[in-house]
């Protein structure tokens, strides 16, 4: 979906984040340690989304950002959270070595699929 460079300017106003699609996903590498070179991109694309302490931002977790460093002697948090349909599963056999989880179901979890 493509938008006006007028929806662009209102929506920057108002505070929305504006994705388009860059990527089929045929394109994409699954991969848990993507970076961008700095030649990758052109930075006058990058669109800044200054926050205040206890803001929060969602976004997807494939759609490319970057975070300054904390200067800060405190720590600062990070929640990552994946939304996947219940009958979801990695198996055995397909299970990523990276995913260290565990399902939030069953009896240890009630209320929860």
């Amino acid at each position: 979906m493509s938008i006006t460079d007028e929806q662009f300017e209102r929506y920057q106003r108002d505070g929305y984040l504006v994705v388009e699609d860059v990527l089929t996903p045929d394109e994409v590498e699954y991969d848990t340690d993507i970076a961008l070179a700095g030649n990758d991109y052109d930075e006058s694309d990058t669109v800044s989304l200054p926050m205040d302490p206890g803001d929060v931002l969602f976004q997807h977790c494939l759609l490319p950002h970057y975070t300054a460093p904390n200067e800060t002697d405190r720590w600062r948090r990070a929640m990552i959270v994946a939304y996947m349909r219940s009958r979801s599963r990695f198996t055995t056999d397909d299970r990523p070595e990276w995913v260290e989880s565990h399902p939030i179901a069953g009896d240890e979890f009630p209320g929860c699929v």
